[in-house]
């Protein structure tokens, strides 16, 4: 059996693809890391005795980006020998959506999404929307862990730098892109490093115990200053 773990909300999806990890071995598994690269090697693997345990799994990160990609008729034949033969191999996909992946008919596929207030909450962030900010932060630190929404704003916040210089991921699609550069465009560059200096010492000052202020307490703080 394959198992792949994917979806936009890449935070949830590794915790819980390190999660099973933890859980399986707590099980008595033998866990075998697998560099997809070696998928190949690792399939020989299968029918090899393990010498404190019957039972074995295999991990994986990125089998579809690095390697499924571009080895198509080879690697299927390998997957369809790990489905045959029953053996588990869990593969981390991090932050693609399930209909961008192609895999052959067997594969499991766990998809982790992005809230739609996450999206939104992202999406407020630039100048002159405080008040829009403040009501969808305040909604979603009620699901959310605080750390899981400072992670999202820094990775949002990292890409619209980004955009300013006309980089973006390659797996970004075009819709995406667009409202990536309009948004970047209520901003001026200076700002938005300077703003992403100030997450960056919110980071620092939560990490090292330096501030008695929460996550969510210091964003608001931040936000005051440039939104």
């Amino acid at each position: 059996m394959i198992t792949v773990i994917c979806g936009e909300d890449s935070v949830l999806a590794f915790n819980y693809f390190d999660k099973l990890k933890k859980t399986y071995a707590s099980e008595g598994y033998h866990i075998i890391e697998v560099n997809p690269e070696e998928i190949k090697k690792a399939s020989e693997l299968i029918d090899s005795p393990m010498l404190f345990s019957p039972k074995k799994i295999f991990f994986t990160q990125e089998l579809y980006e690095k390697v499924i990609k571009k080895r198509r008729t080879s690697i299927d034949k390998i997957i369809h020998l790990f489905i045959e033969k029953e053996v588990e191999l869990i593969d981390f996909e991090e932050g693609i959506a399930s209909k961008l992946l192609r895999f052959p008919k067997g594969v499991m596929i766990k998809e982790f999404k992005l809230s739609e207030n996450i999206f939104k909450l992202q999406e407020s962030v630039y100048p002159e929307n405080l008040k829009n900010f403040f009501e969808l932060l305040n909604k979603i630190r009620m699901v959310y862990d605080e750390s899981y929404i400072f992670n999202m704003l820094v990775r949002r916040i990292r890409a619209l730098i980004l955009a300013k210089d006309g980089i973006f991921d390659p797996k970004m699609e075009q819709w995406q892109k667009k409202r990536l550069i309009n948004q970047a465009k209520k901003w001026k560059k200076d700002d938005l490093l300077d703003f992403y200096k100030g997450l960056y010492r919110i980071e620092v000052q939560e990490k090292t115990s330096a501030t008695p202020l929460s996550i969510i307490k210091s964003l608001e703080i931040l936000a005051c200053y440039f939104l």
